[in-house]
């Protein structure tokens, strides 16, 4: 296996158990439906395949790549993945 992008893999999965409780915890949040294009984003973040990112980016790593097409701590990252919410 070649070495992720960042120097490791980034995996979001869950087993049942911690899925469930989340989901428990997450029924109280407000919620909205996501774009196909989110959804895709959300399944490359959770799988590994957006590593080194754990998350959407936020303020400052958007800014940094909008700017330098780099994360704020350096790392090469050319397209902003971000969660636009209403």
């Amino acid at each position: 296996m070649t070495t992720p992008h960042g120097g490791r893999l980034v995996g979001l999965l869950v087993d049942s158990d911690r899925a469930a409780k989340l989901k428990r915890r997450a029924a109280v949040w407000p919620s909205w439906n996501l774009t196909r294009r989110q959804l895709c984003d959300l399944e490359l973040l959770a799988c590994g395949g957006f590593s080194p990112l754990r998350s959407f980016l936020g303020r400052d790593d958007y800014l940094a790549v909008c700017e330098s097409q780099r994360l704020a701590n350096g790392t090469l990252w050319p397209i902003p993945v971000i969660l636009d919410v209403p």
